[in-house]
Order: structure tokens, then C-alpha cells, then sequence
């Protein structure tokens, strides 16, 4: 009798066990399992790229997934600027036509990071650093960031810069890369500014101090997110308004007591700038870094774990990798819409998990949240239009 109840017993917690698991395609979608329906894809836009398109009509929820194999030979995922300038924004279908040549298609792109709105010397500017084709285009700042190494893995860590002058046995910091300011910084205005010609055609409009054009010792600059720039002074000069950036120089802007570094350099004419781009959870760790692009400071999982959560909902573009480090998952969710609500990053998350991620990061949402694919638009962008942003991410595939 007792060995029938243990059985009926073991019976009865089967099929309540078999009852919770979800049933067909769902995704668990914050606390809930929501019903999902594949309407569109997976469709193949390149060797190694597919696009599909789900929607969610609990909530509801319209969701585009571009799954990218890393390790697809020719295939390479880079980042770009908005209008080719850090103070520049342009839109995404704009990005990707332009950046499309022979031997380069842009067989898709989404958004990239947040951007400054203001003051207008700084708007368009990512907010959190970026590298692109192994050059250091803005300084990372300590936010979270997707990043591609030069053996085409990617990961999600919050990404750590620091910048040095040396000349002879003295040593100054170098302060920031294109104007990005350290965040929470306060260096009483005694600081040292960097611009190569990513910024633009002109410098920021400085308001005092010195500047300086400088040349590389030999050949042309080679700004690598970490290494030694030998470079030469050409002349000095007050720092008052803007500056052009002639092509292969780059000037440095000292302000306040690091005036007296300028005097210093131009005595001695020859020195070295020297970059350190680490990662946050192994900065000990040497890393090649080929590809940045920054988010919202938002790491959303880790280890298939979530990390940060912003409750509201709100339209979004996110970066996901898988464990391995060599599957990329670019996801723009719509909202702000009664077609599509948006998603909280705890949401996010359960989506990001539910098509094989590991580890995620926000990017740009809002507004800016945009997919191309083969020149198209495939998503709704909730402004109605698509925006013009300060940087993106592209696929491309190389001939």
C-alpha cells in the first residue's frame, strides 16, 4: 500500500511538473511566460547573419533579432560615427549607405550609443568611449560597453582609459581623447585634451590656455586603445576659440597650471602619448581591442544572470553574446506604441536569455532604437522617422 502512495505520488508531481514548464514558444518575459509567435525569418541577409522578427501579443511587443556567427570568414563587425566626426550625428540607413563600398557591404546596422545633446561643441558625442578598426576614436570612461577583440570574440565589461605624456624622465596625464570628459571628475580645470582629427575639422571652442599641433615622429598617428605614440611639436600658440585639425596632425589643449607642460614639451620638442585600455573585471588582463561601442551603463546580464534594471518601458536596442563569446545577438524592441509597449532591461533580459545570450548591454533606446538590414528599416522607430544618432554598429560583410 505504502509503495502505490509513494508512486501515485511521484505520478501526480510529474504532471505537475510537466503543467509549469511552458508550452511551445514562449519566453519568460520578466515573472511571466508570454506566448510568442515567430512573424517573420529567420531570414538570411549573408553568410553567417540572419534576421527574425517575433512578436509578443500579451504585452504587446514587436521584437527584431539579428544573429551574427563571429567566426563566418569575411564577415566583421565594426563601429562608425555619425557624419564620420565625433560631433556629428547622422541616421543609421545613412550610416550604413555610406559606409558601403566596393569590397565593404553593410548588409545591416542598428544604433550605437548614447550621445551628448549638449553644449553643441559636443553634440552627437558618444557618451561612453569608442574604438574603431583597432584606432581609439573617443576615450572609454568607465561605462558599460560591447567589445570585439582582434580575434573576433566578443564580451561586456565596463571598459577603463587612462592617458599619459612622457618627456625625458617627466610624466603628465593626458586627461581625455576627443573631449570626453571623465565623468565625476573635478580637476579645478587643470587638465590636458587631446584632439586627433576624429573630433572634426576644428577643435572644440576653447576658451583659454595653450594649445598645441603636433606630428607623429615617424609615419602617420597610430592612436591604438593601448600603446606608445612617439609624436614631435610644431608650434605653440594661445588657445583662444577653435583650431583646425590639419589631416595627419593632432592638437593637444592644456588648461590652466597644465600650461606649464606645453612650455615643457616644446622645449623639448620630442615625447611620447601613452594609452591604457583596460577592462573591468580582469584590468590585469591585456586585451586587443578592434571594436568599442558604448551603452547606457547598463549591463543587463551577466553569466546569464541580470545585473542592472531600468523598470521603465521604453523602446530598446541591446547587445547579446552567447557563453563562447562568438554569436551576437543585435536586438531592437519597439515601444512607446499600443502595437509595441517597450520593455524594462529585467524584460530585456529574459528575451536576451531566450535566444541564447549570456551577457547583454543596453544601447541607445528611446528614439534612437533603429535596424537596417540590406538598406531597409525593419523595425518602428517610435519617433515616427528615424533619428539621427551619434554612432552605430555595423555588420559587414567583406568581399
Amino acid at each position: 500500500m505504502n509503495k502505490f502512495i509513494v508512486v501515485w505520488l511521484l505520478g501526480l508531481l510529474a504532471v505537475a511538473t510537466v503543467a509549469a514548464k511552458p508550452k511551445g514558444r514562449q519566453w519568460l518575459i520578466g515573472t511571466e511566460y508570454r506566448n510568442v509567435e515567430r512573424v517573420a525569418g529567420p531570414k538570411h541577409v549573408t553568410r553567417g547573419v540572419s534576421l527574425a522578427q517575433y512578436s509578443v501579443p500579451s504585452m504587446p511587443l514587436t521584437v527584431s533579432v539579428l544573429t551574427v556567427d563571429l567566426n563566418t570568414p569575411g564577415l566583421s563587425v565594426e563601429t562608425c560615427l555619425g557624419a564620420n566626426q565625433i560631433v556629428g550625428r547622422e541616421t543609421v540607413t545613412d550610416m550604413a549607405l555610406r559606409n558601403t563600398k566596393p569590397g565593404h557591404q553593410v548588409v545591416a546596422a542598428v544604433n550605437g550609443d548614447f550621445y551628448m545633446t549638449k553644449p553643441k561643441e559636443e553634440k552627437g558625442m558618444p557618451r561612453s568611449g569608442q574604438v574603431s578598426r583597432d584606432q581609439l576614436v573617443e576615450n572609454p570612461v568607465g561605462r558599460a560597453c560591447l567589445v570585439i577583440d582582434d580575434n573576433n570574440k566578443a564580451c561586456v565589461d565596463r571598459v577603463d582609459w587612462a592617458g599619459t605624456i612622457t618627456c625625458a624622465d617627466s610624466t603628465y596625464r593626458l586627461h581625455t581623447v576627443n573631449m570626453l570628459r571623465l565623468e565625476k571628475e573635478n580637476t579645478g580645470g587643470n587638465q590636458t585634451f587631446l584632439f586627433t582629427p576624429s573630433y572634426g575639422p576644428v577643435t572644440y571652442d576653447c576658451p583659454a590656455g595653450l594649445k598645441m599641433q603636433i606630428s607623429a615622429a615617424s609615419g602617420a598617428f597610430n592612436w591604438m586603445p593601448t600603446g606608445t605614440q612617439d609624436c614631435v611639436a610644431d608650434t605653440v600658440y594661445n588657445a583662444d576659440g577653435t583650431t583646425m585639425i590639419p589631416p595627419g596632425k593632432a592638437i593637444l589643449w592644456f588648461q590652466g597650471t597644465d600650461t606649464i607642460h606645453a612650455r615643457a614639451l616644446a622645449r623639448a620638442h620630442k615625447f611620447s602619448i601613452n594609452f591604457a585600455t583596460t577592462l573591468r573585471s580582469n584590468p590585469k588582463q591585456a586585451v586587443a581591442i578592434k571594436e568599442l561601442v558604448g551603452g547606457s551603463d547598463h549591463i543587463i546580464m551577466r553569466g546569464g544572470e541580470l545585473q542592472d534594471d531600468w523598470d521603465a518601458r521604453h523602446p530598446r536596442t541591446c547587445a547579446g553574446i552567447n557563453a563562447k563569446g562568438d554569436r551576437l545577438y543585435l536586438v531592437v524592441i519597439d515601444g512607446r506604441s499600443k502595437a509595441s509597449t517597450g520593455v524594462t532591461l529585467k524584460e530585456a533580459c529574459g528575451i536576451l536569455k531566450a535566444l541564447g545570450a549570456t551577457d547583454a548591454v543596453n544601447l541607445d533606446g528611446g528614439g534612437s532604437s533603429c535596424m537596417v538590414v540590406d538598406g531597409h528599416v525593419v523595425n518602428t522607430p517610435s519617433d515616427g522617422h528615424v533619428r539621427a544618432v551619434g554612432n552605430g554598429l555595423l555588420i559587414v560583410k567583406n568581399r
